[in-house]
């Protein structure tokens, strides 16, 4: 029962890309339907297909904490779905009904080499379905992507080969229980992290998450990237203690270095692949210090920074461009105004948001407050650059409800805080009164560096890998010192 969610979609996808044009949607609806029954009804428990143990075979696990994963997953999906359902032929519901099938296997499965096949084909549907309309850019943007999710799959299957070779099964949880040697493990990792969007590291995702086609962007940031992530977070119980550290102060410089290029971009997309990548580094944190709260936030960025790519490919839809610049002067309705407001402060761990409660329970809150301040820079600066019409636009009322829910009733059922800590608000509302301030000061000097800045090529192809084969020479000598 449990691989239908997997077998369902995937077949009803190419059965998609089979009928008629005008029938095409029937099996996605068909397909939703199914998996919210079966996620529902289905019994936790641990299964593995052909009858063999799970030494030899591939184990899959269902509990409670992969149902409301999957359900969560499948709310995104649907909401994609539904902006996209008109614009595209009958071949992108075949890619994207795959893709969520092999989701939802890939976060059941515990094997590791399962995980590797998995993750594969998502970065190839990913690499499709980025420049499915055959834009010169976004071809190049999915090139990267691929050439250097390849990469990285090769030294994940170097750690996994290693692994094998001493443990005699790639079972997952075996493995875990006997314990993870530290080579196979930074190799993983590491091959992880470039999946994930760690600064420096992964130098697809700017382009990758500006160019792609509507729908696909949300679907990058908001759940794509938490693959890798999600692997480090089942193979973390094995990390040793010294990488354990170097990788936390990782989390802490990449934070804080993702969030002043946010502040310096122009592109209004390019700017939330940045934010994302401040992101990561809050997961890579919550995963090596306070790994229960993990699964809370995959569900919250995965619609918070979602909705927040919807209303910028509505707003690239509408004005043609991706450039704060142009769009300075460009009206957007009150309550897409209202919800930038909400969406920018909880992504930036202000209370009542869960970023906020997650961000709490880690022993460097305080610090993190840095990129609170750089968050209300960064908003001040968007927000600044539209002016608002008085009417009220109601395509966004189901995110509204979404963000609602996960917000003040979901987080705060899950977080139990009598103290409510302030300082987050005062960084934040620092920051947007610090860049009012200097754009009146120094509003020329400000737009001549940030043009500097960006013109300096810090995420090319060449760079990307130099700044990768330097991060493992390097996490590969400190384990020995």
């Amino acid at each position: 029962m449990y691989l239908t969610l997997a077998l369902i979609p995937i077949s009803a996808g190419i059965i998609c890309y089979l009928i008629k044009s005008k029938y095409k949607n029937i099996p996605v609806y068909i397909s939703f339907i199914y998996n919210f029954f079966v996620i529902m009804s289905s019994k936790p428990g641990n299964f593995t297909p052909g009858n063999y143990d799970f030494i030899r075979g591939i184990e899959f696990v269902f509990n409670a904490e992969i149902r409301i994963l999957l359900l969560s997953v499948l709310l995104f999906f649907i909401l994609i779905f539904f902006r996209v359902k008109d614009i595209y032929k009958k071949e992108f519901n075949l890619f994207f009904l795959v893709l969520y099938g092999s989701i939802n296997s890939f976060f059941m499965s515990r094997d590791f080499f399962n995980i590797y096949v998995h993750i594969e084909l998502i970065s190839i549907i990913i690499f499709l379905l980025i420049a499915m309309d055959r834009n010169t850019k976004r071809i190049w943007a999915s090139m990267k992507y691929m050439f250097m999710s390849t990469i990285a799959l090769q030294f994940y299957l170097i750690g996994v080969g290693i692994i094998y070779m001493k443990s005699g099964t790639l079972n997952l949880p075996y493995n875990l229980e006997k314990g993870i040697d530290t080579i196979p493990y930074i190799l993983i990792t590491f091959s992880l992290l470039i999946k994930s969007g760690g600064i420096l590291l992964s130098g697809w995702l700017p382009d990758a998450h500006s160019e792609a086609i509507k729908g696909i962007s949300p679907l990058l940031s908001g759940l794509i990237v938490k693959i890798g992530l999600y692997t480090i977070y089942l193979i973390s119980p094995s990390i040793d203690t010294k990488i354990n550290n170097i990788i936390i102060y990782y989390s802490l410089i990449t934070a804080t270095i993702s969030s002043i290029f946010t502040l310096f971009e122009d592109d209004i997309k390019k700017m939330l692949a940045f934010s994302t990548m401040t992101n990561m580094s809050y997961g890579l944190l919550i995963i090596l210090i306070n790994k229960d709260l993990f699964i809370y936030f995959i569900i919250y960025h995965m619609f918070s920074k979602g909705i927040l790519f919807f209303i910028f490919e509505d707003i690239y839809e509408k004005e043609k461009t991706k450039s704060l610049t142009k769009l300075n002067g460009s009206f957007i309705s009150i309550d897409i105004y209202i919800l930038m407001i909400i969406l920018f402060m909880s992504l930036s761990g202000v209370y009542p948001s869960m970023f906020y409660f997650i961000k709490k329970s880690l022993p460097n809150f305080l610090f993190l407050n840095i990129n609170v301040l750089i968050s209300g820079m960064y908003m001040i600066k968007v927000l600044k650059k539209f002016k608002i019409k008085k009417d009220i636009n109601f395509k966004y009322i189901i995110n509204y409800i979404v963000m609602f829910f996960l917000t003040y009733i979901y987080s705060n059922k899950i977080f139990e805080y009598k103290s409510i800590e302030i300082s987050p608000y005062i960084y934040f509302f620092v920051g947007t009164i610090l860049y009012i301030i200097l754009e009146k000061i120094c509003n020329k000097k400000i737009i001549s560096f940030e043009k500097k800045f960006r013109n300096i090529k810090f995420f090319t192809l060449e760079n990307s890998l130099l700044y990768q084969l330097i991060f493992l020479v390097i996490i590969m000598s400190l384990k020995y010192i």
